[in-house]
């Protein structure tokens, strides 16, 4: 579970020498790509990605020492926006059809056409979406299954972003 201020990769190496020694060598085992989630401590989940931007499914048998690289020492800008709560290994389930999704979509007119609002992250219990000077309508489409018991608790203006907060 991570939140970022600014957009990086934060890298999970495993370390292939002795772990005791300074010089160490690693093995790439994929790469969280974090977004710019515009405030501190808004956390999500980031899915680990090999080079081709697909899961990366990991074999942890045994001992192993592992490395989390958030940017470098070259990296001044990346100082100070990254929070990590912690990291969650799971058993990878293959062949498991996605649950539908909540999507957020926007409008400039109440009665206008409503396209994706691209940047509204969703998360498990609120939707997070930057404000803008321009008059903006949403709509939250709910899957039917999950219709009956979405609740909206609370609506609020925090640090330049609408937060919809909502229980399902």
């Amino acid at each position: 579970m991570l939140q970022g201020g600014a957009t990086q990769e934060i890298h999970l190496d495993e370390v292939t020498s002795d772990p005791s020694q300074f010089d160490q060598t690693t093995r790439r085992l994929g790469t969280f790509d974090l977004p710019n989630m515009g405030v501190k401590f808004h956390y999500r989940f980031v899915a680990l990605k090999d080079d081709e931007k697909a899961n990366v499914r990991l074999t942890l048998d045994g001992i192993k020492t592992l490395r989390l690289t958030i940017g470098d020492e070259r990296e001044d800008r990346l100082n100070d926006t990254t929070a990590l709560n912690y990291l969650l290994f799971t058993p990878a389930i293959e062949d498991q059809a996605p649950e539908p999704a909540l999507t957020v979509l926007a409008s400039s007119t109440l009665d206008g056409v409503y396209e994706s609002a691209g940047d509204a992250v969703v998360e498990a219990d609120q939707i997070i979406i930057p404000v803008s000077s321009d008059m903006q309508f949403f709509k939250i489409n709910v899957p039917t299954a999950q219709a009956v018991s979405f609740v909206l608790q609370g609506i609020s203006v925090q640090d330049g972003h609408l937060i919809i907060q909502y229980t399902q």
